[in-house]
């Protein structure tokens, strides 16, 4: 194991935590938008693992994983307070949901809606791969371009989504195998999706919540399945332990027989293959490896908070890090405690995320943790990046990335936090980045791992992080 793998069952989620105001808030629309049988759409909070992943070493209060092979498209932070704030009760539309799903044809709205919140460009044309019905919600994965995406939807509005890329690319050789590929949290739900050979007919997925199995929805190759987490789930608001480890499928095959899958490695695909190498820098005119602090105009932050995603929180002028990199000025902005990262370039937005709410709490005064990292395509030409981002205690002055071939990137630490993005080397993109590289299963490299950092202190002292 290298210093940037973990296991995640050596993560130990069950710290106690107090509510942040801004938290007590966004639990409380949160609890209102779905036990009232009328959710409203906003960027959800969630957190992602594949069967197979790369996990961030971090305190035992939080834990970021990485997909390997599968590609997911935003990977904002979990919170760190524990589950019992957050998840909620099965009770209002909830209490609707069935472990048997019917099947349900979607309807134009439903599919629109979806590629609308994943952000496929209209006019894509989306194929649906499965579709169905559990109580009041409806769930489906789209595929459209070189996207696919995992939606579920009530009263016809899209309350999560999983946006990745590499389950329909990437088929599997043995038409007898299925396997768990990917496995996202959301505040009250889990999501988990994979791959079926031509051969399945059917698949359980096992809930270590309650013991029992879901059956999913099983087509086109793909299949899917979801299930609500209430208070006493072990799932942790995030933070999920043991309980990713726990959850494993049996799948039933055309000669009657029965199977059991725990992970994606067992099952030969070319896509889950993950590179040990950090990523390596690609070409953008203009960047600078080194970043300059500034103070942002009021128009620049006033653009940047424009471009927030819909549904998402209305953002402060409360700015936690401005910086120019060359000739792009980057800005994170604060909003009911969450997080919205900006590229400016030429007076436009090159790129723009909601990240959610941080990841973990500060650490000790001297150190330094890389909570997540994210591949971006930017709204201008160009501007395909891959960024890392995380957390600093008291004195540290300076974050080195380290990345492939030598190069280091020097991140901006302000209030506690720290950033740093480069042009991105798209075959060695990081396994969080937004969508695959162009080429087939059997051409594409296997994606890079998360860079490593040091830490620079008040003293001047240098030290790995961690």
């Amino acid at each position: 194991m290298t210093p940037s793998q973990l296991d995640l069952r050596e993560l130990d989620p069950t710290h106690s935590f107090d509510l942040t105001p801004a938290e007590i808030d966004i639990r409380e629309r949160t609890l209102h938008s779905v036990t009232a049988g009328a959710p409203t759409p906003r960027q959800p909070r969630r957190w992602s693992r594949s069967a197979r992943s790369l996990f961030v070493v971090v305190p035992a209060a939080a834990a970021c994983a990485l997909v390997a092979g599968i590609v997911i498209g935003t990977l904002p932070g979990a919170s760190h307070a524990p589950a019992a704030s957050y998840a909620l009760p099965a009770h209002g539309s909830l209490a609707s949901w069935t472990a048997t799903p019917q099947p349900s044809p979607v309807g134009a709205d439903s599919l629109d809606a979806c590629g609308l919140a994943i952000g496929i460009p209209p006019g894509t044309a989306l194929s649906v791969l499965t579709s169905e019905k559990r109580g009041d919600f409806t769930s489906l994965i789209v595929h459209g371009g070189d996207t696919d995406a995992f939606c579920v939807l009530a009263d016809g509005q899209v309350v999560n989504w999983t946006n990745f890329a590499g389950l329909r690319d990437h088929p599997l050789d043995d038409p007898n195998e299925a396997s768990l590929s990917v496995l996202q949290g959301y505040e009250w739900m889990i999501t988990v999706s994979g791959r079926a050979g031509a051969d399945v007919t059917g698949v359980k997925v096992h809930n270590p919540d309650t013991g029992e199995d879901v059956t999913a929805t099983v087509a086109g190759g793909v299949w899917s399945a979801w299930w609500p987490i209430e208070a006493d789930s072990r799932a942790s608001g995030g933070l999920f332990g043991a309980y990713g480890d726990d959850v494993f499928i049996t799948y039933t095959t055309t000669d009657g027989q029965t199977h059991t899958e725990t992970d994606d490695e067992a099952s030969g695909d070319p896509a889950e293959a993950v590179s040990s190498t950090p990523p390596r820098l690609g070409s953008m005119t203009g960047w600078s490896e080194a970043a300059k602090a500034v103070v942002p105009s009021p128009g620049d932050v006033d653009l940047c908070r424009a471009s927030r995603p819909a549904g998402s929180v209305d953002y402060s002028r409360d700015v936690l890090i401005a910086e120019m990199r060359g000739d792009v000025l980057t800005l994170v902005l604060n909003g009911d405690g969450q997080r919205l990262y900006c590229g400016i370039r030429d007076g436009t937005i090159a790129w723009s995320i909601d990240l959610g709410l941080p990841t973990t709490e500060s650490p000790a005064a001297g150190d330094a943790y890389l909570t997540d990292g994210m591949g971006l395509d930017g709204d201008v030409a160009g501007t395909r990046v891959s960024a890392v981002r995380g957390v600093a205690g008291a004195d540290v002055t300076g974050v080195t990335v380290h990345l492939a071939d030598g190069v280091d990137v020097q991140a901006t630490v302000q209030n506690g936090t720290w950033l740093a993005w480069w042009p991105e080397d798209e075959p060695a993109a990081i396994a969080a980045g937004s969508t695959p590289g162009p080429t087939g299963a059997t051409e594409t490299p296997a994606p890079a791992a998360l860079p490593t950092i040091t830490v620079t202190t008040r003293d001047g002292a240098t030290h790995e992080a961690g």
